[in-house]
Order: structure tokens, then C-alpha cells, then sequence
């Protein structure tokens, strides 16, 4: 708690900072000579886009006149323009330009020039006498709103014709919202320089300020209330997020490109008002102890009704109505919520004599932004008894709301202190109490201590016990990995024809995998590759029997077919362990000079890269089928195996692997999965058989972040023709 008065107390200082630094900006604004021409007045205006309008020599006698700064809203929902009819109005998105003609005059220095053109809603690209100076925001379809920044753009001193008229044009992408609102004039190169970084001071970087001090906020309340359970502080903290989406509508930048286009970033914005006057309200009740069910029950519903709205209702013609049934239907919640406050002093609340002048003003402030957003979707003008609404103030008046909680907490704070000096002066009366519970408390806990001790005896011995069968199951499992490595092919075998690199990585020290080189008369012969089912010893002395098997049955069925010594493997198979569990999947290939005989038992399909076309994917039948079969030693599986001959040309490659390569998953639960190997083996080198191997599984390994540790066996073989 006294951290967060700190912080609090800390950020109000900053703000206050922030404050005085802009009025040392507003002081310095006279200290130097001022040259400033107004662009107040009357401005052409087009509807329409064409690239020929920034040029200074189009004749732009026919556009019609309207008085700037101001919006052009009311022109575009009218369809008309001083009692004269445009085509193609109606719509509230589009593309218009703005035109000016001013003259400057020899006696102005041969210097830049500043133009200030306020505030354009949604995006611009200013020309001056035709050439581009500036520009804010994306034109559609990449379509993206700077509002709110302003917009100061330099006018080189090469542009600038002295003693003649000189043309400005503006072409404005509007949604919504289309205006240039603010100052509208060209100055010295001083007076700009200051204007722009006193309007981005005031306009974007004070939001920033208080974006600053919101964010920890929100954390902070949010670990109270994980803490305590204490709703108000949930309720606060819900209404400083939506706060902060609001006031991150007014930067423009660095954040709000993530939606992708001006519709769904209103449609944030608009869900954003509405969270707040909804958790707004609840977090006063929660405060002020105010017990109003059915109040909360309709706000609710306020919110559910708009999530579905504009969920729903998506179209850019409906986004107006929208917004402006939206503030109307906001307007009131805050009227209500000044209630709350009111409620609240007339009860003598005290933490409304503290929290309702700073609660008030952030409601007067949301009211008055409201009040400013309806002529950007209306298209009128609000004036309010000689005041019209134009300028932001949410972001300042929500600083009230932190400096109103820092004061409610101290105060809480305060309470807490008189509450603890409360309970020392009794805290002596109960330690002589607790001091006799103690006493008879440590003589039982000595009788406990002996009983401790005897059960410890017993431990040590059983432990003792464990440790030497430890020792005798890692001894066992230490002689199971060396049978099981000896009996596994430490090389591949010569072969004039053939360039062959395997790797081979248990997950534990007995693996399921096994593979296999058959050759005969100083030559391979055949490759396999083999995946038992489960892990641990049971699998590992299943390899060593299924390898001798399979071993015997490839040698001395030379003139058979692949399928048929398959068929015969799995028979002797199902005879030795058909009845247990764990079963066999695995591919078998027999070399026969450029041809390649191939079967496969429910294994991952071999993989092909073709070197004539480059062509990389899986081995399949001519009807594109794969011709994986039955899994091995499953008597109900029992089916014959298919067999396919492939003819091989040089520089072809190969890739037989189990299913560890196929299933590992990185750290964000995405798969290597089969189009990534068939992608890795297409940009791997033309190389030989185990730099393509090695690019297979670096590629591999960058996937999944680790070389080993993986949760299955990795085994897998790449074949290259010389």
C-alpha cells in the first residue's frame, strides 16, 4: 500500500512537472520576433481524388467555398454544399481536397517557411505550390488515422514564391471523422518550431505521460486485488485499462496500427467508453458501499448489447449511428455517477470528502470529451453557453482520479496505523496467554520428536534398501544400453553406389528405435529402419529380438519380394510376442543397381529429392496413395504388405526417419511437422549424403531449440546415389 502512495504521489508530482513545463513553453512564446500569416477563411474544396489538383496551375475556380478551420461533415452527410447538390456525397469515408491561395510578400526574410495546418481527421498529404512537404497517417487501403497529431509541415525557401500567390493543397482521406480543425497559418521558421513542439508536447506526449502513470497502476491494483479479493480494487483497475485505450486513441501512434484499419479501431474505441461507464459506476458503489444490484445488472447489459452490436453489426455506413447512440446513451451514466458522489456526501461518507472532487472532475471530463466527439460523427456543432468543445481534456481530468486514490489510501493508510497501535496495546495480554499455550505445546511437540526419531531409524534403513536396488537397476540398465549398442551397426557398410549418413539418439539409455545395413558380397544390399512401441527395457530387448528377425528373413528371402519378406517378418513376429502390447512399425528397402525395392509397416512415409527436378515429397503409389501397411507384431492388424520399385538416378536422395523428427514441437506448441522436413530436405545442398543430413537436422534442431533431451528416439537415415 505505501508503495503505491509513493508512486502515486511520485506521478502527480511529474504531472505537475509536465504542466509547468508547458506553461514555460506558452511564456517563451514571445521572445522572438513573430512573421505569421492566418489561413483562416475561406478555402476551395473538392470532393473527389485526382492528382492534378495539387498542381498550382489547376484551374480550381469551379471547387466550391467553405470556411476553415472546421469539418466538413455536415457538407458530406447533406450531400450539398451551400444549397448546391455533389455527386457521389452521402458516404462518410472518401478522399477530398482543400485548396488556399496566400500571398507573401517580398518584405519576408529569404528563409523557410512554417505551415501549421491544426488537426486533420483522418490522414493528409499536403502540397505546397505542387510540390509534397508533408504528409500524416495512410491513405486507404492501408488505410491509418493520425487525428489527433498535429500537423506542421516546412516550407523550403526554394518552394516559396516571394511577391506572388503561392497554392496550398491538401488532399484529406476521411472516416467519419473529416475536419482540419486548430490554428491554420504559415510563420517564421521560430514561431513553427515552437508551435509543433508545444501542440505534440500538449496533444501526444502528456497522454503519454499519463499513460505512464496508469499502466503501474493498473498493475499494482491488480496484484491488490489477487491479494485481498477486495472488488474495488478489480473495478479500479478495469477502469484505468479502459481509460487508457481511450487516451491512446488521442497519441495516434505506436499502437493503434495493430487493428488495420479505422473501423475496428473505433469499434475499440467505442467499446472502450462504454467498459468504462460501466465499471466506472460499480467501482463507485464499491467505495461509497453503495448496494444497487439491479443499477449493476442493467450496466451489464449496456456492455453485453454493444459487444454484440458491433461484433455483429460491422458495415463502415453504421458506424455513426453507432457512435452517436453511444454518447447519448454514455451522457446520462455520467450524470448518474456525479450521483454517486453526491449520494455519498449527503450520507458524510468519508472517503467522499476526500475522493468526490477528484471523482467529479474525471466525470466532467469524460462528459465534455463526449461532448467533443459528437459533431466529428454528427456533423453539427455543439455550443454550450458560448463554449464549443473541441480540445481533449479526458487524459488531464484522469490524473484527478490518481491523485484522489493516493489521498483515499493515505487516508486508509492512516486508519490502518491507528488500528495496529490498537493491537499492540493488547498484543502483551495475549503473548502471556500464548506464552502458556507454548509451553505445553513444545512438551508435546518433544514427545512427537521421539516419535520422529524412530520412524527417521526405520527410514534410513529403508532408504539404505531403495538405494541398493538403485544401484543394481542402473547396473542392469547400463549392461541393457551396451548389448544394445554392440548390437547395432556402428557404420555404414561400402558401396560403390551408394552415399548413405545415419543419426541415431536415444532418448534414455535403451532405445526403441533400431536400423540396420544388409549387405553381401562387400556391398550393401538393403537398409531398414525400425520404431517399437513405448520405451524403456521392455522396448529395448524387443529391438534386439525384432533385429535378429527381421535380419534372418531379409538375407534368406534374397529372391523374394520385399512385401512377402515383410509378411513373413511380421509372421514370426506376432509368433514370438503377439501376445503382449507393443507392436512394430518400420520401412524396408532393398538396392537392386538403379533400381530401389520399398515396404513400409505403419512408419512415416519415405521422403524423395528428385535431382533431375527438383521435385521433394513423399514416396507414393501411381495413384498418389502411400503404401504404408498394417503395424508388425499385432495379430489383429494381420494383412499382407505392399511393395514399390522406384528407379533411381544419381544425385537422388532419400530420408528415412521415425517419428521423433516428426512430432517434436518448439516452445510455443508449434510441430515440426511433415511439409517442414519436406522443406528442410528441398533447401538443403546439393551435397553428399551427410552434409545433407547434417542441414536436415541443424534445421532440426533450431526448431525445437535443443540438440537433445527430446521426448522420443531420434533415428534417421539419408540415402544419396553417387
Amino acid at each position: 500500500m505505501a508503495i503505491v502512495i509513493r508512486f502515486m504521489i511520485s506521478s502527480t508530482f511529474l504531472l505537475s512537472a509536465c504542466i509547468l513545463n508547458t506553461a514555460s513553453y506558452a511564456a517563451g512564446a514571445d521572445t522572438h520576433e513573430k512573421m505569421r500569416v492566418s489561413l483562416a477563411g475561406a478555402w476551395k474544396v473538392k470532393f473527389g481524388d485526382n492528382k492534378r489538383y495539387a498542381s498550382p496551375e489547376y484551374d480550381a475556380s469551379d471547387w466550391h467555398t467553405v470556411l476553415m478551420p472546421g469539418s466538413l461533415t455536415r457538407y458530406i452527410l447533406d450531400g450539398k454544399i451551400g444549397g448546391t447538390t455533389l455527386e457521389g456525397l452521402g458516404k462518410i469515408y472518401g478522399v477530398c481536397w482543400l485548396r488556399k491561395s496566400v500571398f507573401i510578400g517580398e518584405n519576408v526574410g529569404k528563409e523557410s517557411l512554417g505551415l501549421i495546418l491544426g488537426r486533420i481527421g483522418n490522414a493528409d498529404e499536403t502540397f505546397f505550390n505542387g510540390v509534397k512537404i508533408g504528409g500524416m497517417g495512410e491513405f486507404p487501403p492501408h488505410e491509418f488515422s493520425m487525428w489527433n497529431h498535429p500537423r506542421h509541415y516546412l516550407i523550403p525557401k526554394s518552394l516559396i514564391r516571394y511577391g506572388e500567390e503561392n497554392v496550398i493543397s491538401v488532399r484529406i482521406s476521411y472516416y467519419v471523422y473529416c475536419e482540419m480543425v486548430g490554428t491554420l497559418a504559415i510563420t517564421n521558421f521560430e514561431d513553427w518550431r515552437f508551435d509543433s513542439s508545444l501542440q505534440n508536447f500538449i496533444r501526444v506526449t502528456m497522454n503519454y505521460v499519463i499513460i505512464f502513470m496508469g499502466v503501474p497502476l493498473v498493475l499494482m491494483f491488480m496484484l491488490f486485488f489477487i491479494r485481498k479479493r477486495d472488488q474495488e480494487y478489480l473495478f479500479y483497475s478495469l477502469q484505468l485499462v479502459c481509460g487508457l485505450f481511450i487516451v491512446l486513441d488521442t497519441c495516434d501512434y505506436f499502437f493503434w496500427d495493430t487493428f488495420g484499419n479505422t473501423l475496428w479501431r473505433l469499434k475499440v474505441l467505442g467499446l472502450s467508453w462504454v467498459a468504462l461507464n460501466v465499471t466506472h459506476p460499480i467501482f463507485l458503489h464499491r467505495i461509497y458501499g453503495l448496494r444497487r444490484k439491479r443499477i449493476e445488472i442493467g450496466l451489464w447489459a449496456f456492455l453485453v448489447f454493444n459487444i454484440i452490436l458491433m461484433a455483429t453489426v460491422t458495415g463502415k455506413t453504421s458506424d455513426r449511428f453507432q457512435a452517436i447512440t453511444l454518447i447519448a446513451l454514455t451522457t446520462p451514466i455520467g450524470l448518474y455517477n456525479l450521483s454517486c458522489h453526491v449520494s455519498a456526501l449527503v450520507k458524510r461518507s468519508p472517503d467522499a470528502k476526500l475522493f468526490a472532487i477528484f471523482g467529479c472532475t474525471v466525470i466532467l471530463g469524460a462528459i465534455h470529451d463526449g461532448f467533443v466527439y459528437f459533431p466529428k460523427f454528427g456533423g453539427f456543432t455543439v455550443n454550450l453557453f458560448g463554449y464549443t468543445p473541441e480540445n481533449f481534456i479526458f487524459g488531464y481530468s484522469a490524473a484527478a482520479l490518481y491523485i484522489g486514490t493516493a489521498l483515499l489510501l493515505i487516508q486508509r493508510l492512516i486508519k490502518m496505523m491507528n488500528n495496529l497501535d490498537e493491537m499492540n496495546s493488547n498484543l502483551e495480554n495475549k503473548v502471556q496467554e500464548r506464552t502458556g499455550q507454548l509451553t505445553m505445546a513444545n512438551e508435546e511437540l518433544r514427545q512427537a520428536m521421539e516419535e520422529v526419531e524412530t520412524i527417521n531409524e526405520e527410514l534410513v534403513k529403508v532408504n539404505r534398501d531403495l538405494k541398493t536396488a538403485e544401484y543394481r537397476h542402473e547396473r542392469d540398465v547400463a549392461m541393457a544400453v551396451n548389448m544394445q549398442s554392440a548390437f547395432l551397426p556402428g557404420g555404414v557398410p561400402f558401396s560403390e553406389k551408394y552415399d548413405i549418413a545415419f543419426v541415431y539418439k536415444p532418448m534414455e539409455g535403451i532405445s526403441g528405435d533400431f536400423y540396420d545395413f544388409y549387405e553381401s558380397g562387400g556391398d550393401i544390399e538393403g537398409v531398414g529402419i525400425f520404431d517399437v512401441s513405448g520405451h524403456g527395457i521392455a522396448s529395448g530387448l524387443i529391438t534386439l529380438m525384432s533385429k535378429s528377425i527381421v535380419y534372418g528373413n531379409f538375407i534368406h528371402m534374397k529372391g523374394e519380394k520385399l512385401n512377402r519378406v515383410f509378411d513373413s517378418i511380421n509372421r514370426k513376429l506376432i509368433k514370438e510376442f503377439g501376445h503382449i502390447d507393443n507392436y512394430l512399425t518400420g520401412i524396408l528397402i532393398r538396392f537392386d543397381n538403379d533400381r530401389m525395392e520399398y515396404v513400409n509397416s505403419g512408419h512415416p512415409d519415405l521422403m524423395y529429392r528428385s535431382s533431375r527436378t527438383g521435385k521433394v515429397g513423399r514416396v507414393l503409389d501411381r495413384d498418389g496413395n502411400s503404401i504404408s501397411g498394417p503395424f508388425m507384431g499385432t495379430r489383429d492388424m494381420e494383412r499382407p504388405y505392399t511393395s514399390l520399385t522406384i528407379k533411381i538416378n544419381r544425385g537422388d536422395c532419400f530420408l528415412l526417419y521415425t517419428d521423433c523428427l516428426l512430432e517434436t514441437g518448439d516452445a510455443e506448441g508449434n510441430i515440426y511437422d511433415e511439409s517442414k522436413i519436406i522443406e528442410s530436405l528441398k533447401n538443403a545442398p546439393a551435397a553428399g549424403a551427410q552434409e545433407i543430413l547434417d542441414y536436415i537436422l541443424g534445421d532440426f534442431y533450431a526448431f525445437a531449440g535443443k540438440r537433445d533431451n527430446f521426448k522420443d528416439d531420434l533415428t534417421a537415415i539419408l540415402i544419396r546415389r553417387k
